[in-house]
């Protein structure tokens, strides 16, 4: 074998492997400047299924476990939906209460894909002084969805970031970007949007999300996400019938001895992009309302 043929073989092996060790460095390297810029996680759900759990994972090692006193839980409602990390009521939320907080939550999220997250707080030594989760009636008729795979699949994961792994920064990128074009409330159909809201396989699934909250946090706060009015009235429901599910939640709650409230009073159609974001004055509202809560724990 001639010079030329060595130099032709060593190129093809390290050619890739200098792509990989440069890509997977680069993208370490944006969920580093993104952690450090954000308390909520990236969304998962932009990720190949494979591979989100050990997005999140890398996320959370850049987050100093004993600084981090509020983990917020919950689905796009919370996440901030195309709201930037920093226009959201968790970031506003940390400003106002002065604890750092990690938002995990995203879009569609389910119980099932908090508990998994749970177990993976649980494991890197996260404990909270404060577990915030917004509870969604539009979840019951689905209990046992789920987003996130239960291993991490690291292998899987390596191989699609040595495909494309400039297409997981960018998808990181999107995390800075405020998408919301206008803040008035948009009626947005939604068929079957509340439905079962009685579910018994959802509740006592709900049970046994508390009982694990209650190993990774001293206080649980749990609100009953709030709707726009006038946009459940456009999808042929009234508010008096999301109360089913309210009564059925603070029940579960009180016999758990959790913190469970339903701040709908506080807010009315101005507060809202569609039937359940909302839109900046939401959520202020929204991380004002919660600071009390906290407020109340903590003068007990």
């Amino acid at each position: 074998m001639n010079i030329n043929t060595k130099s032709y073989i060593y190129l093809i092996i390290l050619i890739p492997l200098l792509i990989y060790v440069g890509g997977s460095g680069y993208v370490d390297y944006k969920i580093s400047v993104f952690a450090e810029a954000s308390n909520r996680g990236p969304n998962p759900r932009r990720f190949p299924d494979d591979s989100r759990m050990v997005i999140i994972e890398r996320f959370l090692q850049e987050k100093d476990v004993t600084k981090t006193k509020i983990l917020v839980l919950g689905d796009s409602q919370s996440h901030g939906n195309k709201y930037s990390f920093d226009r959201i009521f968790s970031a506003y939320l940390e400003q106002i209460s002065q604890l750092g907080l990690l938002n995990l939550s995203f879009p569609d999220a389910r119980m099932i894909d908090h508990m998994k997250l749970i177990d993976l707080l649980k494991a890197k030594g996260f404990h909270f002084d404060f577990l915030i989760y917004n509870v969604n009636q539009g979840h019951t008729r689905t209990p046992n969805e789920f987003h996130l795979e239960e291993d991490m699949k690291n292998r899987i994961y390596y191989v699609e970031l040595l495909k494309n792994p400039f297409t997981y920064a960018q998808v990181l990128d999107i995390e800075y970007m405020n998408r919301v074009e206008t803040e008035t409330l948009a009626f947005v159909q939604r068929p079957n949007y509340f439905s079962d809201l009685e579910n018994k396989a959802y509740f006592e699934l709900f049970e046994t999300f508390i009982q694990k909250a209650q190993t990774v946090s001293n206080h649980l706060i749990f609100f009953v996400s709030p709707h726009a009015p006038s946009a459940v009235e456009s999808n042929n429901y009234t508010m008096q019938e999301l109360d089913i599910f309210t009564e059925k939640a603070f029940s579960v709650c009180d016999q758990l001895a959790i913190r469970c409230t339903y701040p709908q009073e506080i807010f009315d159609d101005q507060d809202f992009l569609d039937i359940v974001h909302f839109n900046q004055k939401g959520h202020q509202k929204m991380a004002e309302y919660l600071n009390q809560q906290i407020d109340k724990i903590l003068n007990q």
